[in-house]
Formats: structure tokens, C-alpha cells, sequence
């Protein structure tokens, strides 16, 4: 979290307030981040049994990978029957307490 702050030197002071409550163990319930909507350019926040976590967007010098994986996927006979790859996508993993929005996940049609 440390080089998080140290490396947005252009971000404002509330965000970087933001930040440093993040840092020091923010927490909340699953509900209450759900309707949480910090923005704070390239960072992404994720929930963790309750502890509120930052990560970096995917960046734009990174993209191409995950743009590879997905055209390469719509390819295949399992897009072709509704399943999906699909990027910085929301995913609720209920059954280990974290809310994470992942670089790349992997849906079925049903997920979806």
C-alpha cells in the first residue's frame, strides 16, 4: 500500500486521505462496499473479509496480453456456447469473504 501512495503523487489530498485510511485497515461490511464508489485514477479497490485492499488497473501497456487471451478464446467452441473471459470484471467469491475485480476472469453463461 505504501508504494500505492508514493507512486500517485497527482492524486488530490482526498484522495490520498483516502488512501491512507485504506492503509491504516479500512473495513466495512460486503454491503456497505457494494455502494462504496471511491475513484481514484488507475486504482481499483477490492474487499477482503471485510478489510477494504487497493491494486492497480490493468496497464495500458498490459492490455494487449489480456486482449490476446480474450480474442484467441472467442475463437473456441466453449464462447461460442455463451461462457466468457472477460476484464476487470466484478466477482463475488462468497465462499472465501472476498469481492475482487480480477485483471481477467473466466464466466459461464450462467455467472454471466
Amino acid at each position: 500500500m505504501e508504494t500505492l501512495i508514493n507512486k500517485k503523487s497527482n492524486i488530490s489530498s482526498r484522495e490520498s486521505k483516502l488512501l491512507a485510511s485504506v492503509r491504516a485497515g479500512k473495513r466495512m461490511t460486503l454491503e456497505q462496499f457494494l455502494t462504496w464508489n471511491p475513484e481514484i485514477p488507475g486504482i481499483k479497490f477490492e474487499w477482503k473479509n471485510g478489510e477494504i485492499v487497493t491494486e492497480y488497473f490493468i496497464k495500458k501497456e498490459e492490455r494487449f496480453i489480456i486482449d490476446n487471451i480474450i480474442r484467441r478464446y472467442n475463437q473456441t467452441e466453449d464462447y461460442k456456447n455463451g461462457n466468457s473471459i472477460m476484464a476487470e470484471a466484478d466477482v463475488d467469491l462468497s465462499s472465501v469473504s472476498t469481492y475482487r475485480r480480477p485483471d481477467a476472469c473466466y464466466l459461464t453463461r450462467e455467472q454471466i
